[in-house]
């Protein structure tokens, strides 16, 4: 699935910018937690971000970018 936002390696050695750069990096490896079912509870970050549901521990996929997007992938 495509990213909604890409992210462009930044054209300076700022240490600010490069800060930035770094966290926008780190969410793509991330994943958003949620006590129960996330679909229509919170929002996704992007097309493809992925939540655990962690009462009941299954995970879901976003296949858009509203929060009624949510995919149970377990």
């Amino acid at each position: 699935m495509p990213i909604v936002n890409p992210i462009s390696v930044p054209r300076t050695t700022d240490p600010k910018e490069v800060r930035k750069w770094m966290e926008k990096v780190s969410a793509l490896f991330s994943y958003q937690t949620y006590e129960g079912v996330p679909t229509n509870n919170i929002v996704p970050r992007w097309a493809g971000d992925r939540c655990l549901d962690i009462t009941n521990n299954e995970w879901y996929q976003s296949v858009g970018t509203a929060a009624s997007t949510w995919a149970i992938i377990t």
